[in-house]
């Protein structure tokens, strides 16, 4: 019967051995390795880097002589050494939602770096605590400071939610101001009036008894106020 998949090759560049761990055995697992052939399979696979290091980690022991669980425990330690708690926890709450970060990879930052703090019961709370207490800009914080039940999921669903209107909404404003940028631009030009171009006829208008005449532009004649003389 052929393997199911291919055996996973370990690259410390790459990955987390306690990650290359967990896909190697699932491998083992689908392919019902036996147990005296675990330790054999994964010495086989080992990168030459690594597996001078297990040499130089074990000496005088020979490799070949350990068990599955020996190699795995021992790479296992020196790759993630037992972290200091304190340390750990430091590293968490310190940590605060950058500027121009989406709200998704701050959200998975923070599950990363809770997950060596041993919170316990406590990681909810300290998940929500911290992803509240993170955020720089205010529009966030209105809508959250007056959630009476919030939780860590439901306090990440309502911020992503802003996040996504807030993108929205600016995607329309750029498309609405590109719109109008297309709008030729319409102009006058007034010309000149020049000496010798025709000059609009005069109007003679008389009043009362003073036979006085003004001149009006007949285009003005509609708005020319006439003041009459008083009569002796």
């Amino acid at each position: 019967m052929s393997a199911i998949g291919k055996v996973p090759e370990f690259s410390e560049s790459a990955e987390e051995f306690e990650s290359y761990l967990e896909r190697f055995e699932r491998w083992l697992s689908a392919n019902d390795v036996s147990q005296e052939k675990k330790a054999d399979i994964l010495l086989a696979t080992l990168p030459a880097k690594t597996y001078s290091l297990l040499k130089t980690l074990i000496a005088p022991a020979k490799a070949t002589d350990l068990s599955y669980e020996r190699i795995t425990e021992t790479l296992s330690q020196h790759y993630k050494p037992q972290p200091i708690i304190i340390a750990e926890r430091f590293r968490f709450y310190r940590r605060n939602h950058k500027m121009g970060e989406s709200l998704a990879d701050y959200i998975l930052d923070l599950k990363r770096l809770s997950a060596s703090c041993e919170f316990g019961t406590f990681l909810d709370q300290a998940l929500r605590d911290k992803f509240v207490c993170g955020l720089h800009d205010e529009f966030y914080l209105h809508k959250l400071l007056n959630e009476a039940d919030l939780t860590f999921k439901s306090a990440c669903n309502i911020a992503l939610a802003i996040e996504l209107t807030r993108s929205d909404s600016q995607q329309f404003k750029e498309q609405n101001s590109s719109s109008f940028t297309d709008i030729p631009k319409i102009t006058t030009e007034s010309k000149p009036i020049s000496q010798n171009s025709p000059q609009p006829p005069t109007v003679s208008v008389t009043v009362g008894r003073c036979n006085k005449q003004q001149e009006r532009g007949r285009s003005d004649i509609r708005n020319a106020i006439i003041v009459p003389h008083h009569f002796q």
